[in-house]
């Protein structure tokens, strides 16, 4: 397979079919992922993307939602 399938991460694909099937907002809406290809998905949907490494998933939400 030579081709690059837009589903496939860094490509927004996977976001743009979830908004279409939830009704997602990008407008308020973030991504957080736990590797750079999740960040620049993010990124080529236009919603903002959050690295997450390790520690508190809840206290990253927080710090995102509370600015």
């Amino acid at each position: 397979f030579q081709g690059v399938c837009p589903a496939r991460k860094p490509g927004p694909g996977m976001l743009l079919r979830a908004e279409q099937e939830f009704n997602i907002q990008r407008e308020g809406s973030f991504l957080i992922g736990d590797r750079e290809s999740d960040v620049e998905a993010a990124k080529a949907f236009g919603v903002p993307g959050h690295f997450y490494k390790s520690g508190s998933l809840l206290d990253l939400v927080k710090s995102i939602v509370n600015g």
